[in-house]
């Protein structure tokens, strides 16, 4: 009997376990908890980070928030390829809102190299 004509049956099919860090995190970030509103744009410098906790905040350089911060997840941080966010560098950001309570965190990152 070949491998493409044998069916397994439902019942003895099992669904896949959370296996790697990248899996959990794209499944706990919070884009899943979000609705688009009209997409911000920024730059910032970041405050700190905390590689152990999985979340940091970037410091608006410019526009009308600047000074004020804005909330990063671990997540992100993994689509750019990276562990953690050096405190001191510069990101472009966009930003979303998290539906439940309105406040903004930074998605899609993008190193700026001087």
């Amino acid at each position: 009997m070949y491998e493409s004509e044998f069916k397994i049956p439902v019942f003895l099919q099992v669904k896949p376990v959370l296996t790697s860090k990248r899996h959990l995190e794209l499944h706990t970030s919070p884009r899943h908890c979000t609705e688009r509103v009209e997409m911000e744009h920024g730059v910032g410098v970041t405050k700190w980070f905390s590689e152990a906790n999985g979340f940091g905040f970037l410091t608006y350089l410019d526009g009308p928030e600047k000074g004020k911060d804005v909330f990063v997840h671990i997540a992100e941080v993994s689509r750019l390829g990276q562990d953690f966010l050096t405190k001191g560098r510069r990101y472009s950001f966009d930003i979303n809102h998290r539906r439940s309570d309105g406040k903004k965190f930074a998605i899609n990152l993008k190193e700026i190299r001087d």
